[in-house]
């Protein structure tokens, strides 16, 4: 009987530990000690490790060049060293030059969407960095 009750209470508290569905940064605490929150209210943000990519757009010209599992590096401003990546994603069709990089030499050039993701784990890749692609050290 008494260690049904500790096997109880052992089950209870392991019930009350919180615990992230999978690797991840706290990118943002929404709650802090002593706050109440309600059943569904989340108390962080969380990004998943493996969900950081890298987006960027080629010319037609240099489509071609590219295949899903490729390798290549890139630099952030301010990093001092070199983000090796993997292409895990190239878009089927062109569109538009973003507006976002918008100038008057790249206005009306057709562009294709290409994701990569880091190679380590624990790449300082972080949402919104800038970054400098480097297609000529594609493996």
């Amino acid at each position: 009987m008494a260690r049904a009750k500790v096997d109880l209470a052992e089950w209870l508290l392991e019930k009350r530990k919180i615990y992230a569905p999978e690797d991840a940064k706290v990118t943002d605490v929404f709650l802090h000690s002593g706050e109440m929150a309600g059943p569904t209210a989340p108390v962080a943000s969380l990004l998943p490790l493996n969900s950081i990519k890298l987006h960027f757009f080629v010319p037609e010209e240099q489509y071609g060049q590219l295949e899903v599992g490729t390798k290549f590096n890139a630099r952030c401003s301010g990093c001092t060293t070199l983000q090796a990546l993997q292409i895990t994603h190239i878009a089927e069709g062109p569109e538009f030059t973003p507006p976002v990089i918008y100038s008057l030499e790249t206005r009306e050039k057709l562009v294709y969407e290409v994701q990569a993701k880091p190679i380590t784990k624990h790449s300082p890749l972080r949402p919104g960095q800038i970054f400098d692609v480097d297609l000529d050290s594609l493996q």
